[in-house]
């Protein structure tokens, strides 16, 4: 679902859309790739993008 595009409600405190996560996913997917989330040995979450290599 992070990787998935939002919006907020015209309730919410603060304004905004949520498109970083989904271009990342959208232009990773388009170069043969993945992107995705893990959790950090320090703590948290970590991105993580592959790319297939030359060929």
């Amino acid at each position: 679902m992070v990787f998935e595009r939002f919006s907020r409600g015209s309730t919410a405190s603060h304004s905004g859309s949520g498109l970083g996560l989904a271009l990342v996913a959208q232009q990773a997917q388009l170069h043969g790739g993945t992107a995705s989330l893990e959790n950090s040995p320090l703590g948290g979450a970590r991105l993580v993008l592959r790319l297939p290599g030359p060929s």
